[in-house]
C-alpha cells in the first residue's frame, strides 16, 4: 500500500503542554505573530490576564469528548475545516493531550508542527490549583502525570517537527525564544513583520512566572 501523502496547503502549530507550563504564553506569541489561534477565543481571566488564546469551539468539543467519545468525529471535522480554510493556524488547550492519540490520524494527513512546553511539575501543579481550586496538589500532579505520559507517547510514536520550550527559559530571555518560534513556525513561509515580532516579545510578562522551581528533565 502506497504511503499517504501529506497535504501542505495549510500548516497547524499545535501547542502541547500541561496546565501552568507556559502554553498560554506560547499561544499568545503565535497569536501576535499572526497565527490564527481561534475564530472565537476563550476570554481572558484574572488567572490569565493576557488571555488563554484557546479556540472556544474546540474547547467545547474537547470537554464534551470527556463524557461522550462520539464527539471525536466533530473534533476531526473541526480540524479538517481549519486545514481547509487557514494557511497557518494554531491550536492550544492543555487537555488536548487527553484526546491526542485519537486525533493523530487526522493530523498526520496534513502539515503540522508541535511546540511542546515544559516547567517544573510542582510549579505547574500550583498554577493549576490556583485556577481550579477544587483540586489539591496531589490531584493536580496525578492529572498532569497522565497528560505528560500521553503527550510523550504521541511525540515518540509520530515524531512530528518539534520545538521544546521551557517556561523558565522563555521568561528569562523572551526575545531569543520568540525568534526561535518564528523560525520554527514560519519555516518555508513568509516571515512575520518586525512589528509583529516586537508585539510578540512584549506580550510575555516575565513577572507572571511566580514559581521558579528547578526545571525537570525532558
Amino acid at each position: 500500500m502506497a504511503q499517504e501523502t501529506k497535504q501542505h496547503a495549510s500548516r497547524c502549530i499545535l501547542v502541547l503542554g500541561v496546565h501552568g507550563s507556559g502554553t498560554s504564553a506560547v499561544a499568545g506569541i503565535l497569536h501576535e505573530l499572526g497565527v490564527m489561534m481561534g475564530e472565537r477565543l476563550v476570554p481572558a481571566a484574572h488567572t490569565s490576564p493576557k488571555g488563554h488564546f484557546e479556540d472556544f469551539e474546540f474547547r467545547h468539543l474537547l470537554y464534551a469528548y470527556r463524557d461522550n467519545e462520539s464527539m471525536l468525529g466533530e473534533m476531526k471535522t473541526f480540524l479538517e475545516d481549519r486545514f481547509a480554510r487557514y494557511p497557518l493556524w494554531g491550536l492550544k488547550e492543555p487537555a488536548i493531550n487527553e484526546a491526542i492519540k485519537a486525533l493523530a490520524p487526522t493530523l498526520f494527513r496534513h502539515d503540522y508542527r508541535v511546540i511542546a512546553t515544559d516547567r517544573d511539575k510542582f510549579a505547574c501543579a500550583r498554577s493549576y490549583k490556583a485556577k481550579w481550586r477544587k483540586d489539591n496538589i496531589k490531584q493536580a500532579l496525578d492529572y498532569h502525570k497522565q497528560l505528560r505520559r500521553r503527550q510523550r507517547r504521541f511525540l515518540e510514536q509520530h515524531s512530528p517537527p518539534l520545538l521544546k520550550i521551557k517556561y523558565n527559559a522563555l521568561t528569562d530571555d523572551v526575545e531569543k525564544h520568540v525568534k526561535s518560534i518564528v523560525r520554527f513556525a514560519f519555516e518555508g513561509l513568509a516571515a512575520p513583520s518586525a512589528e509583529r515580532i516586537e508585539r510578540a516579545i512584549r506580550m510575555v510578562d516575565p513577572s507572571l512566572n511566580h514559581h521558579r522551581e528547578r526545571d525537570q528533565d525532558w
